[in-house]
């Protein structure tokens, strides 16, 4: 198990392990066998398995007379998981925050039992080589006791004094173990934490201290983006956005790597910050010349100039890259981007022809996402984005007076979100792209005024998706369609007869299709060059 632990191979370490685990209850390795198994699981991110790993080991630990430095670390990784476990899957999302207490409680606990130790204690420290262990414990816990404090985002009245806490934990550290492995780490959450209160002075003299004091770390020569990573990480989106800018402002950006700033500049990408991030992704072009840094960058700029509502010149940096680039994995991205760009374009173009020609570039466009994806989730994906295409166009062919064109473009809409509800809604990776199909399709039948399809529709999505998040829309458009179908005369009988179908064997696609509007010459003409 160990050998294969040195390898990196944790899933077949673990199987070693959880052995002795399991049929040597009574051996004296038992205890460290126990330990590598919650580590395993730690490095395989299945934190939930580490958590009850861990606590049984505490238990057992807290029965002996000596547990030793074991039971004090096994503690510290018990408030470790508990934290990681906390972390926002997403990162508009904020950190789980009964996870972050009881993290916290672990840790201030921790911390007390060790600080009330002598130097031969006997229980959990009679070496040297023990105490130094302990020691290393306790600098942990007081780095993380901090990092614990500032992931608290409620209530809003206690949040200073949970910051307060935060700052003593770190000048703790600092002041009692100043030359510690994790001093570095402890200057940045420093720093972070005066950005968050807004004492940028102190900030600012926070990472003059750490440049000074440990100028070979990897944090001192990355003060800025090591600060804005800290922040991002225990979701502090606004506060991080502000030091990424930081970064490209005259004089400080020479001081990072090309690396540093396409990363910084992504994050405000991220975050909607546009503008700021173009000038990080223009920097990198201006000065890498890795192949692979300088794609991902110019398809950063494309994205920025479209999201800074920059798109004819985003469409000219997205085509770039989609000619350029054609075997590398960013060509979806640019091409779905690019779709995107013309569909924008096209939805406030006032000339007809120019904008039509427009919607079609942004479907061709969307069509050659095909061949590098042909996953059922990425056919629902480039049917779902072709559909919103459709949508997109009737709604500017009706914003000009074009009526006809635009009950055209809803007709066409309506093929592909029919093919797609057509699918296995048990199929679990195309399921959401199924009800998005229901949501956005019933709608537009009730406009073209097909009541009877309309009403099918909304039965089926009810059956299939009983506790769908749309289930209120559907359900008042199910209703809408009942009623309609009543006023133009069909008897209860027969709507029942309806509903008795549509909740039946699924019709085919083929069937739905051959059901709707023709398409224009125009649309048909612009599907053949997509497909080409």
């Amino acid at each position: 198990g160990q050998e294969l632990f040195e390898k990196e191979d944790y899933k077949q370490a673990l199987m070693y392990f959880t052995q002795i685990v399991s049929n040597y209850q009574d051996s004296t390795i038992l205890p460290a066998a126990m330990s590598q198994t919650a580590t395993c699981y730690a490095k395989l991110q299945d934190y939930t398995n580490q958590v009850a790993v861990l606590t049984s080991l505490i238990t057992r630990l807290e029965s002996e007379e000596k547990p030793g430095p074991l039971l004090l670390s096994t503690k510290f990784q018990l408030g470790y998981a508990y934290l990681q476990m906390a972390k926002p899957v997403e990162k508009t999302q904020q950190p789980d925050q009964k996870l972050v207490r009881t993290a916290l409680k672990v840790f201030a606990d921790l911390e007390k039992i060790i600080t009330a130790l002598s130097e031969k204690d006997g229980k959990y420290q009679s070496t040297p080589e023990e105490v130094a262990s302990n020691q290393k414990t306790l600098e942990r816990t007081l780095l993380f006791k901090a990092i614990a404090c500032t992931m608290i985002t409620e209530p809003e009245d206690q949040l200073e004094q949970f910051r307060k806490v935060a700052i003593k934990s770190l000048e703790t550290l600092l002041e009692k173990f100043p030359r510690s492995e994790f001093a570095p780490k402890a200057f940045i959450q420093l720093g972070m934490i005066y950005t968050m209160i807004g004492d940028l002075k102190q900030a600012e003299q926070t990472l003059n201290r750490l440049q000074e004091k440990f100028p070979e770390s990897i944090e001192a020569k990355q003060a800025l983006p090591q600060l804005g990573f800290a922040l991002l990480e225990q979701g502090r989106r606004s506060d991080a956005v502000n030091v990424f800018s930081k970064m490209f402002e005259k004089g400080v950006s020479t001081k990072y790597s090309p690396s540093d700033i396409y990363k910084a500049a992504s994050e405000l990408e991220d975050a909607g910050e546009h503008s700021i991030a173009l000038e990080g992704f223009e920097k990198v072009l201006a000065e890498s010349k890795d192949l692979a840094l300088r794609q991902r960058a110019l398809l950063g700029k494309g994205k920025a100039l479209l999201g800074a509502g920059k798109h004819e010149e985003a469409i000219k940096t997205l085509e770039e890259v989609a000619t350029k680039y054609k075997t590398s994995t960013i060509v979806v991205d640019a091409l779905i981007n690019l779709s995107k760009a013309y569909a924008e374009l096209a939805g406030r173009e006032r000339d007809a022809d120019k904008r039509r020609e427009l919607f079609n570039k942004s479907i061709i466009a969307m069509n050659k996402v095909k061949p590098y994806d042909k996953t059922p989730e990425g056919i629902a994906k480039v049917t779902m984005a072709i559909a919103k295409i459709h949508i997109l166009k009737s709604q500017a062919e009706e914003a000009y007076g074009q009526k006809d064109k635009a009950r055209e473009a809803i007709g066409t809409a309506v093929v592909a979100l029919l093919s797609q509800t057509m699918d296995d809604p048990n199929n679990a990776k195309i399921r959401s792209y199924i009800e998005e199909a229901y949501y956005q399709c019933i709608p537009l039948l009730l406009k073209l005024g097909r009541t009877k399809e309309a009403f099918e529709r909304s039965a089926s999505y009810m059956k299939d998706f009983p506790m769908g998040k749309y289930l209120s829309d559907i359900r008042n458009w199910y209703n809408e369609a009942r009623m309609k179908l009543v006023t133009d005369g069909m008897s209860p009988e027969a709507i029942e007869s309806l509903l008795l179908q549509s909740t039946e064997k699924r019709e085919t696609s083929t069937n739905i299709i051959s059901s709707v509007s023709t398409v224009s010459s125009e649309e048909t003409k612009s599907s053949k060059e997509g497909e080409e």
